[in-house]
């Protein structure tokens, strides 16, 4: 302590002090470069890695550009109170970037297959030079001596590693919080974590400021934050990639073993890294690091799939909105004329009940040991309760909830959360084995099923601070580390509340796994599954295959991927094919701060009637009105081609007034960055006006209705000018920049 002030709370500071100071190279960078047309940089943002690779090989564009653009991307992310960088590594990509086009443009050849792509990196793998902190305050100033094993895979296939990002304290949690660096917000919703352990990079893909991340799981950190954060993953089994350079809390544990992963936004990033890190496994340095030599396979799937799937992990029920991403995903498959059952696995508690206790075995001393000093974050609270509290007072508590209250599942991971000796030990890991060839017997053989399709968790995103009680939800990702399944993460739907409401049906699906689990989710109306508090959150699922079937899993995944079809998800998620109706977020975080709207230069009211529309009308001098109705119906065939051109970014040279009275939509604007998008839901009762030279677009929601009013002065200019260079000389727009964000940025 000096002065007062904990020694953790300094080093925090510091370690702040230097990242943003490595953010501000980022900005030096940026405003130092070249200035990169609007709609390149949007073309790059909507791009694939693979799209973004042919695009410098076609000389489109540099890797110098690309990495601009994403630098530009993660710098306005982490501006909005995102939080998930932890080591800005700006400079040396800059560097890496340049050399890259200075080789291509001597030889003609690209360096690899990720040739000019930027890569974001979970903080435990060393990047030379930088920190691996892992959100340790004692572990600043330690920089890396050498790369781990996968960023120099990663390097020498031409990628452009530019971040790293944040994880949970002891990386042994979803909550991706530490007394570092804080907090990583979810980027659909900034009161909801964004998933963990690899919670940073979940937030990077899922608000599009990386293309490409890499991360680890060991008990679902590359699947929870996948279906946290809208993005994909891929969770190969071990051996497949090595772990040599990778920091650990837990060093020598091996009853349960974590594996590294791709991250990306869509099924195609996932495997196009998947090839380059299998690929590597027949290499000398992987022959020395003990890599399983297995290169990257093609497989034939055959024509006809047969997938299983099942809605409850006999813990806690999924979730209304979880069901219905597993619903509509078979109803696609089945279309396809794949085949799909329902199943039921063998005890899915006793999955979790052993990783509690493999877990648990040393009590978390080895674990807990590098907090040195730093508080303890909550969400660690359940997990390493059972160890701390004497054995008699654990078997009291679990006699207690097992006999009175009925929970014999919550009963028997209280029993198995405890410190064991070497034999004791030894008992579950035979279990462990005894349990994974059961499982792939009676799932894998006796079903014959290609593939399983589950929830990731019982729930979309919680808020903070809920994961401290509820750490038992991992249950749903943490069997497949303990069978070891190759497992891929699909982002499918958004919550819809009305769709995804608990009503009677639901609470009558068969009886609640643990009680006290339930009721913490979903009791009296009280629990964290709120389908109104967490609309536009989107819900993916899992696609688990077999033991070492990596790259079947990624052919099964482009199966469902194109099956589902566009939803809203991907490079380029704003500008699908057709409109953006499905319930989402387009980039800020929900709900729409008023006061931001106004700042850009907006007049919203919500909720008003129409004699306030009279009286706003004659403020402003609006003398004429009209009524517009757009439907499928009203349209019929024009319907698609009409709002695809409301959807095209534009400007009038004039306001645009519009007062809700029937149906709902919504209005997109940029935010006072002119650069992502701030979405703004629009139903009967709410009031905008949009000023001239302003950049927008609409669509209707799906009802496909919307009835309002018009209003204005006399001969409106709503003409709309889609964006371009040209229409950014336009003098209405030129007067907006000046006016209204210059003023704010």
């Amino acid at each position: 302590m000096l002065g007062g002030v904990p020694e953790w709370q300094i080093n925090r500071d510091a370690k702040l002090t230097q990242r943003d100071g490595r953010i501000q190279e980022g900005v030096k960078i940026l405003r130092a470069g070249q200035e990169i047309p609007r709609d390149i940089a949007t073309e790059i943002v909507d791009s694939s890695a693979r799209q973004i690779v042919d695009g410098i090989e076609a000389r489109r564009w540099t890797a110098t550009v690309v990495l601009l653009v994403f630098i530009q991307r993660a710098i306005a992310m982490h501006e909005e109170g995102i939080n998930a960088i932890t080591e800005p590594l700006f400079k040396k990509a800059f560097a890496t970037a340049q050399q890259l086009d200075e080789q291509f443009d001597k030889t003609g050849e690209l360096a690899g297959p990720l040739h000019g792509i930027p890569v974001s990196l979970k903080d435990q793998l060393q990047f030379v030079g930088v920190d691996h902190s892992i959100g340790f305050t004692h572990k600043i100033n330690h920089p890396a001596r050498e790369d781990a094993s996968i960023v120099r895979t990663l390097k020498a296939a031409g990628a452009v590693p530019f971040v790293k990002t944040n994880v949970p304290q002891t990386m042994l949690s979803f909550e991706c919080r530490n007394p570092l660096f804080g907090p990583t917000k979810n980027p659909y919703n900034l009161e909801r974590v964004p998933g963990g352990s690899s919670g940073g990079e979940g937030a990077m893909l899922g608000s599009d400021a990386s293309p490409l991340g890499i991360g680890s799981d060991i008990g679902g950190s590359l699947r929870i934050p996948a279906h946290y954060s809208g993005c994909f993953s891929l969770k190969p089994c071990y051996g497949r990639i090595s772990i040599i350079g990778t920091q650990s809390v837990n060093p020598g544990f091996l009853a349960v073993q974590g594996t590294l992963g791709p991250m990306g936004r869509s099924v195609d990033d996932l495997a196009i890294a998947s090839k380059v890190m299998f690929d590597d496994s027949v290499s000398d340095k992987a022959r020395l690091e003990g890599v399983v030599p297995l290169p990257f396979r093609d497989v034939e799937l055959p024509n006809k799939l047969k997938f299983g799937y099942y809605l409850n992990d006999g813990l806690c029920r999924a979730s209304p909105a979880c069901q219905r991403a597993i619903r509509e995903t078979i109803a696609a498959l089945e279309k396809q004329g794949h085949e799909c059952v329902e199943i039921f696995p063998p005890d899915l508690v006793e999955s979790l009940e052993l990783f509690v206790a493999l877990t648990s075995s040393g009590g978390y001393e080895i674990l807990l040991s590098h907090l040195e000093g730093d508080p303890q974050e909550s969400s660690m609270f359940l997990v390493t309760l059972g160890p701390s509290v004497p054995s008699f007072v654990r078997r009291i508590a679990a006699y207690f909830v097992e006999n009175w209250v009925g929970d014999h599942a919550f009963a028997r991971l209280l029993r198995a959360s405890c410190y064991k000796s070497v034999n004791e030990m030894q008992g579950w890991q035979h279990k462990k084995h005894l349990y994974a060839k059961k499982f792939r017997q009676e799932v894998f053989g006796e079903l014959g099923l290609d593939g399983i399709i589950c929830a990731p968790q019982a729930t979309p995103a919680l808020k903070h601070g809920e994961t401290k009680f509820l750490s038992p939800l991992s249950i749903a990702t943490v069997t497949y580390n303990i069978v070891d399944c190759s497992v891929g993460s699909i982002p499918v739907t958004f919550v819809d509340p009305e769709k995804d409401a608990v009503g009677d049906d639901f609470l009558k699906q068969g009886e609640p796994g643990s009680l006290l689990v339930e009721k913490r989710v979903y009791g009296n109306g009280k629990g964290v599954y709120d389908p109104v508090a967490m609309k536009g959150l989107p819900v993916g699922i899992q696609l688990v295959g077999e033991y070492m079937e990596d790259e079947k899993v990624l052919k099964m995944m482009k199966v469902v991927d194109d099956a589902l079809g566009p939803r809203g998800f991907g490079p380029g998620d704003d500008d699908i094919e057709g409109d953006q109706r499905a319930p989402h977020n387009s980039g800020d975080s929900a709900p729409v701060d008023l006061d931001v709207l106004e700042q850009l230069g907006l007049v919203p009211r919500a909720g008003i009637d129409e004699d306030e529309v009279s009286r706003i009308a004659k403020q402003r001098d609006y003398k004429n009105q009209d009524e517009i109705k757009v439907s499928r119906e009203g349209l019929g065939e024009l319907y698609e081609e009409k709002l695809k051109g409301f959807f095209r970014e534009h400007m009038h040279e004039d306001e645009e007034i519009r007062y809700i009275r029937e149906g709902a939509g919504y209005f997109d604007v940029r935010d006072k960055k002119d650069a992502r998008w701030i979405r703004i839901a629009v139903t009967p009762g709410d009031f905008l006006v949009l000023p001239p030279g302003i950049y927008h677009r609409f669509t209707l929601d799906d009802s496909n209705y919307v009835k309002a009013l018009r209003l204005f002065k006399d001969e409106p200019k709503w003409v709309p000018h889609d964006r371009s260079a040209e229409t950014d000389k336009n003098p209405y727009r030129q007067e907006y920049v000046d006016k209204v964000l210059k003023a704010v940025a």
